[in-house]
């Protein structure tokens, strides 16, 4: 009776819904896809993975700090790094190997970009400012919070002070 009035849903197979996302990368399961990468308004970068394949695992603390780049409040409302199991989930598209990165472009849900270059934080980044809609440069924003270059001044100032060069 419900199929003849239309009423039964598909069965999807998906992992449970994580209670609360931990770490940079945002866990994605089948029943959340729609609503995080394909109902989002922002870039979202989403690794395919398999939990037994070894590109992946060498991947993974790479994409954590991929994930890291993009969560200064200003950067996280406008890009999303993700990542879902697909051996374990339905997923909208067709996987021929893992791991398979897509961008979601905000607004062009529909033509994911694939992703082939090589897996560098650098490389990676720039793939998200060159193809997502709203440009962001997480490299840039990463090198702005640290202030690294004023550390190092400061640490040769007191070294100067404390250890005056011998050609006096």
């Amino acid at each position: 009776k419900d199929f003849v009035e239309g009423k039964l849903q598909p069965s999807i197979k998906s992992e449970a819904i994580p209670e609360k996302q931990e770490g940079p990368v945002t866990v994605l399961v089948a029943h959340t896809f729609k609503e995080l990468v394909l109902d989002s308004d922002k870039d979202v970068l989403v690794e395919f993975y398999a939990p037994w394949c070894g590109h992946c695992k060498a991947l993974a603390p790479t994409y954590d700090k991929l994930g890291e780049l993009y969560t200064s409040s200003d950067a996280s409302s406008k890009v999303l790094v993700a990542k879902i199991d697909a051996t374990l989930n339905d997923v909208p598209e067709h996987i021929q190997g893992f791991p398979t990165i897509k961008l979601y472009p905000a607004g062009s849900k529909d033509t994911p970009v694939d992703y082939s270059g090589s897996r560098t934080l650098e490389d990676l980044a720039n793939f998200i400012k060159d193809n997502g809609k709203h440009g962001v440069d997480g490299l840039a924003a990463q090198k702005a919070d640290e202030p690294e270059d004023a550390d190092m001044t400061d640490a040769a100032e007191t070294l100067a002070e404390a250890a005056p060069a011998a050609t006096e």
